[in-house]
């Protein structure tokens, strides 16, 4: 964590808050502070992540379905599962319109949605 952080600092201050490798950095962030259990630390930076990843590259990239199913997750396990089956379903929609529906990612947030609607008896 404490590489990452420094590493996000230095690419701030050479590229600004809106640069690739500062998105990149965040995102993985925030899979650190979800293995650590700091899960509001964890859905602060998968946020900043999507926002910065979007900028970058609009909708419709591997980025930023990759930020959104994360984010997902996270709001799954913090209890937000409205929120957390909106970002899997954009996730999903995402994942499909750049591989088709035969791709790993696509079965990924299958699997995520699964789980979401199980857990609200709709599975």
């Amino acid at each position: 964590e404490e590489k990452y952080l420094e590493a996000h600092g230095i690419c701030v201050a050479l590229e600004g808050e809106w640069s690739e490798n500062v998105a990149s950095l965040l995102f993985n962030l925030g899979v650190i502070y979800d293995g650590q259990g700091r899960l509001d630390d964890a859905l602060r930076a998968m946020k900043r992540a999507l926002r910065v990843f979007r900028r970058a590259h609009g909708d419709g990239h591997r980025r930023v379905a990759d930020a959104l199913c994360n984010l997902g997750v996270y709001l799954f396990k913090s209890g937000q599962f409205q929120k957390a089956k909106a970002s899997i379903e954009e996730a999903h929609a995402m994942y499909v319109g750049l591989y088709g529906e035969d791709h790993e990612d696509v079965a990924r947030t299958l699997g995520n949605m699964a789980l979401i609607l199980k857990d609200q008896g709709k599975g």
